[in-house]
């Protein structure tokens, strides 16, 4: 694969002032996971390819009081309406 462009980026900003940055990479093995990591916390999905996926929230912490202590909430898994 030498010379091939396996890597790509871009960052995008939203009149809200939201900013994400999308990455996409084929240097890994396969993932069809995704990871949106907010403010008030993280939505992951394992594989966003498989509609039957589970979406699962953690949201952001107080600031804790030692140092090794958890800054997410523990992950579980999100009712999504039927539509």
């Amino acid at each position: 694969m030498s010379g091939s462009f396996v890597f790509a980026f871009d960052d995008v900003f939203i009149l809200s002032g939201v900013v994400a940055r999308l990455t996409c990479s084929t240097l890994v093995s396969r993932n069809h996971s995704l990871t949106i990591v907010g403010s008030e916390g993280v939505i992951t999905v394992d594989d966003c390819w498989d509609y039957e996926s589970p979406v699962y929230l953690q949201r952001r912490l107080p600031p804790p009081r030692w140092p090794d202590a958890a800054h997410l909430s523990e992950r579980r898994a999100v009712p999504l309406d039927q539509r």
